[in-house]
C-alpha cells in the first residue's frame, strides 16, 4: 500500500520527510522557492494550480495542486495532509492535543511514524481525522472568532447544491465536537471527493460574497462537515492525536506586530484580532487544557 501525506511549509523552517512524510511549498508562486527550502521541494505553483491565492487558502493550495497533479505524487493509493509544525501521532492516546519545543533526532518515533505504523492505521479504516475537541459548539466558536455571516453563507451554499451534505453541516455546526487544522488521510477516491466538494464551495463563496474574508477560516468548518457526512454513510473513522511544535516563545514585540497586523483584517472578531496578546499572557498549562479538551 502507499501513503503519501503532504507536509505543508510556506517559509524557511525544518524540513521533515522520509518515505511517508512529503514536505510541498505552499504559495509557491509568490515565493524565491530555492532560497526557502531548495530545489528537491514540491512546489504548488507547477501545473494546473492555484498557487498566487495562497494568502487566502493558505495550506488549501497545496491540496488544490495534489488534486489537480495528482500522478506528479506518484498517484498514490492514500493521500493525507499535516504541516510542518503540526503532525498526526500514529498511536492512540487519551488527549487529542500534544506538544513538544522543538523537531529532535527522535521525531518519527516521537510521532510513530513508519511505512509499517501508518499502513496499519491505514488498513484498519475508512478515513483518518484529528480527535476532535469539545467546544460549546462549532457555530458559536466560529462566532466568536470571526464572521458567522461566512459560516452561514456556505451553509446556504450546501443546502442549495449539496442537499445531501444539509444535515452533516446541521449537525455538525450545532454539535460539539470540532475538527480542526485541515489534516485528513484518504483513499484516493475519497480524496478526490472531497477536493471536487470542498473547492466547488469555497469557491462559489469566494464569487458571491459581499466581503471576501482574509483567510478562508472557514475551510476547517467544512472540513468538518465531511468527516461528519462520511460517518453518516458509516465509514469507519481512525481519529488520531496532534502534535505541535511550539517552538520559541515569540518575543513581546513580535506578539504587539502580529495584533497589529490582526486589527487589519477585515472578517475577524476583536477577540481574534487580540488572540497572540491573550496567547502570550495566558498561563500556558490553561491553553493546553482548552486544546486538550476531549469529546464525550
Amino acid at each position: 500500500m502507499s501513503v503519501k501525506i503532504l507536509v505543508v511549509y510556506h517559509n524557511n523552517a525544518q524540513v521533515v520527510q522520509n518515505e511517508i512524510l512529503t514536505p510541498i511549498l505552499a504559495g509557491a508562486q509568490n515565493k524565491n522557492t530555492a532560497a526557502l527550502l531548495g530545489e528537491s521541494f514540491l512546489c504548488d505553483n507547477d501545473g494546473e494550480n492555484i498557487s498566487s491565492k495562497n494568502a487566502l487558502y493558505n495550506e488549501l493550495t497545496a491540496v488544490y495542486w495534489a488534486w489537480k497533479n495528482y500522478d506528479k505524487l506518484g498517484n498514490p493509493e492514500h493521500i493525507g495532509l499535516c504541516h510542518y509544525r503540526r503532525f498526526f501521532i500514529f498511536q492512540k492516546r487519551r488527549s487529542p492535543y500534544y506538544e513538544a519545543k522543538q523537531i529532535d533526532g527522535q521525531f518519527f518515533k516521537t510521532i510513530n511514524c513508519s511505512t509499517e505504523t501508518v499502513n496499519s492505521v491505514v488498513d484498519n479504516c475508512d478515513y483518518v481525522a484529528p480527535m476532535p475537541t469539545a467546544r460549546t459548539s462549532v457555530r458559536l466558536n466560529y462566532a466568536r472568532a470571526h464572521r458567522i455571516e461566512d459560516l452561514e453563507a456556505v451553509q446556504s451554499i450546501i443546502n442549495t447544491k449539496y442537499p445531501e451534505y444539509a444535515n452533516a453541516a446541521k449537525t455538525y455546526f450545532d454539535g460539539s465536537k470540532a475538527y480542526y487544522y485541515n489534516m485528513f488521510i484518504f483513499d484516493k477516491s475519497t480524496f478526490f471527493r472531497y477536493c471536487e466538494w470542498l473547492f466547488a464551495i469555497l469557491f462559489e463563496f469566494e464569487r458571491t460574497a459581499k466581503r471576501v474574508p482574509d483567510r478562508m477560516y472557514i475551510s476547517e468548518r467544512l472540513t468538518g462537515v465531511f468527516f461528519t457526512k462520511l460517518e453518516e454513510e458509516g465509514k469507519k473513522a481512525s481519529y488520531l492525536p496532534t502534535l505541535y511544535i511550539t517552538g520559541q516563545k515569540p518575543k513581546i514585540k513580535e506578539v504587539i506586530a502580529q495584533t497589529k497586523t490582526n486589527l487589519k483584517l477585515k472578517n475577524s472578531s476583536k477577540l481574534y484580532a487580540f488572540k497572540p496578546i491573550i496567547l502570550y499572557l495566558t498561563p500556558h498549562f490553561i491553553l493546553r487544557m482548552r486544546r486538550s479538551k476531549r469529546c464525550k
